[in-house]
């Protein structure tokens, strides 16, 4: 499974949808001209007063009028136009405005106990050897079935649900093979895609809306029926079959948009579900998760009114009728599990929904650890996965084919990393105080002078609840492994998400104040306030990255010579060193043409530019840059943790979320 195919994909779908969307909007505007033809010759007899019922003439259905198809053309496009841009306009704030019109509830990651945690814990973990933020999490806690969802624009805002009949009624592995599934779908740009399908819907919908209107407005007590043989009789049921058919080519073109939803969501399941089992190695989990909502009378139905609206993005079928086969967004349960358990026989479980010995709630009962002691009971095996050789025995093409494409080896590395972080930075990251001191604390100096200089430029800026924070944090970070100090940062990030608007602003200016512009400390900071930036930027302010413009990396070659040039400085204080390793990576990217700049030409400050650029480049040719990157990271055979966090920094910022990377032990 390619990660970078899987983008140019995603955007050929988004291409395909749109055709087919177009398509859709071409039946409704043909159905809309009828109508309207209709409705004035009708008004042309109407006004007649010698015409009789059987006068009336259905001639107008075989005349074509290309100015009253331009004007129909027009109105139509009009009432899509406004029904798409309400619902964008909705879809905005992501994930979360999703979660909440189905009337989630949210999970504070300050939770500490309980199926909550558990939850909370699975998610944190599959985020962070994902390589992405870690999402917001909420509970359905009206929907007793089983059934998850992953909702966003982008991983930036992507939020994680999950209804309280998955949190009653599975495992903990079957519940890490779902959140596994919904995790496919944030890495392959599944959720825009389905965000998208919402936002044209709801303009095909305004037409059906605006029948309805007509429909109701003549309805209503202010309007009373006249009798039939009267001309308003008549008029008032000719504006009743206006609205009715109105109405009926809206529900026209629902129907045919249904349909392509459905049809899109299919194909994308299988390939969901063989990612989960990558993940978590466990085929089991996912596959018993799947026959409970086979043996669960309730299934995985979804009763909230918004349901049908975002069926598609949901783990499994929530929506059930008579015409399953045409308008079910999931393949059956029966030919998914058999894709995973050749040997099913098609036979479910029966399960009672009201017992409860299966869940996690059973499982968590009459416990008496602590959250802490929790948190390390359902963090899996611990493995530490660093090589006793002190030589980087992996390639530039082996780091970059792990973009998007997260294993169990990732998964068993993020245990053994949050096994060890002090349990006091693992509260701090999880509270909205900590939270803040947290990051500021990682971004602290070695040297004791430069600390105590920007422990002064702190006291000056934040409050004194702030730096105090800090200072009961410091004793925990040295016994911190230097891997775990990105990982926190994802594990802060959904806490810092609760901030204010206000708080937020003064954090951020905390933070780039504390910032060194050059010299020790530099290519760490830059990677902290990237990641930052990128992910709480978006939440906070609604900024969407803008859409790949698909360019060659021959058009942003300077960019590139910036990015390359940056990388070989900082990863290497001698000019002849560092001029190899830029060579390795032009050799890699094949664009002979680029020079190495001179340092102070090749800031961290102007590498946020470059970035920018660069992300606009095709996924194909991503890789390239991304191995070129490597590349030059790798090219003396050796790579600090700072070189490798850079190097992911990166990767983040091109869109391609890169799992951790392994440094062998010296």
């Amino acid at each position: 499974m390619d990660f970078f195919k899987h983008q140019e994909r995603a955007q050929r779908s988004t291409t395909y949808l749109m055709l087919l969307f177009l398509l859709a909007i071409g039946g409704t505007i043909i159905g809309m001209y009828c109508v309207v033809v209709g409705f004035m010759a009708g008004v042309e007899w109407y006004g007649d007063p010698n015409q009789t019922w059987s006068s009336f003439s259905w001639d107008f259905l075989w005349k074509w009028d290309p100015e009253w198809f331009l004007g129909i053309t027009l109105g139509t496009l009009g009432v899509i136009v406004v029904g798409c841009a309400w619902k964008y306009t909705q879809l905005k704030r992501g994930g979360v405005w999703i979660a909440e019109s189905l009337g989630g509830r949210y999970v504070s990651p300050s939770s500490r106990f309980g199926p909550s945690r558990m939850l909370l814990n699975i998610v944190e973990e599959l985020s962070i050897a994902s390589g992405i933020p870690t999402p917001l999490v909420y509970i359905l806690e009206e929907e007793q079935g089983i059934n998850a969802f992953a909702a966003g624009n982008s991983p930036e805002d992507a939020v994680v649900g999950v209804t309280r009949g998955a949190l009653n009624l599975l495992n903990k592995k079957e519940l890490q093979g779902v959140i596994a599934h919904e995790f496919s779908h944030i890495l392959n740009g599944d959720m825009q895609i389905n965000l998208e399908l919402i936002g044209l819907l709801g303009g095909i919908q305004g037409v059906g809306n605006l029948g309805r209107w007509l429909l109701n407005a003549f309805s209503h007590e202010s309007y009373p029926l006249y009798h039939l043989g009267s001309r308003i009789g008549a008029f008032q049921l000719f504006i009743f079959f206006v609205g009715f058919s109105v109405m009926a080519v809206g529900a026209f073109g629902v129907f045919f948009a249904s349909l392509i939803k459905a049809a899109i969501s299919r194909q994308r399941e299988f390939l969901a579900d063989a990612s989960a089992v990558q993940l978590t190695r466990y085929p089991q989990g996912l596959t018993s998760a799947l026959k409970k909502i086979g043996g669960l009378v309730e299934g995985s139905a979804i009763h909230h009114p918004m349901g049908h609206e975002v069926s598609h993005m949901f783990f499994s079928q929530s929506l059930y009728s008579g015409m399953d086969s045409f308008f079910s967004t999931h393949p059956s349960l029966a030919k998914r599990i058999k894709r995973l358990d050749p040997s099913f026989t098609g036979e479910f479980p029966e399960i009672d929904g009201a017992d409860l010995k299966t869940g996690l709630i059973h499982a968590l009962s009459g416990s008496s650890v602590d959250g802490d002691e929790m948190e390390k009971e359902f963090t899996g095996s611990f493995s530490s996965l660093a090589t006793s050789s002190n030589e980087w025995r992996t390639t530039p093409q082996e780091i970059v084919n792990q973009v998007g494409e997260p294993t169990p080896a990732h998964l068993d590395h993020v245990h053994h990393l949050l096994e060890h972080i002090p349990i006091a930075l693992r509260h701090a990251a999880h509270e909205s105080m900590g939270a803040q001191a947290l990051i500021l604390v990682l971004l602290l100096w070695s040297k004791v002078d430069q600390r105590e200089m920007q422990k002064h430029r702190m006291a000056e800026l934040a409050d004194s609840s702030l730096t105090q924070g800090m200072l009961s944090l410091e004793g925990s970070l040295t016994t911190l492994d230097p891997q775990a100090r990105l990982p926190l940062i994802d594990m802060a990030i959904p806490t810092l998400k609760n901030l204010s608007h206000e708080q937020y602003e003064r954090f951020k200016n905390s933070v780039l104040h504390i910032l060194p512009e050059k010299g020790q400390g530099a290519m760490f900071g830059w990677t902290v306030r990237h990641v930052l930036l990128r992910h709480l930027e978006p939440f906070f302010y609604g900024e969407r990255a803008p859409r790949v413009r698909n360019v060659s990396l021959k058009n942003v070659q300077v960019h590139c010579e910036v990015l390359l040039s940056t990388l070989a400085h900082q990863g290497h204080v001698n000019e002849s060193d560092a001029c190899s390793s830029f060579n390795q990576a032009r050799d890699e990217v094949q664009l002979p043409g680029l020079q190495l700049r001179d340092p102070d030409r090749c800031t961290l400050t102007v590498l946020d530019i470059a970035l920018a650029n660069l992300a606009q480049v095709t996924p194909s040719e991503k890789r390239i840059l991304l191995q070129g990157c490597a590349a030059c990271v790798m090219a003396d055979h050796q790579a600090t943790v700072e070189e490798l966090e850079l190097l992911r920094a990166i990767s983040d910022g091109l869109g391609c979320p890169m799992p951790p990377i392994f440094v062998p032990a010296h």
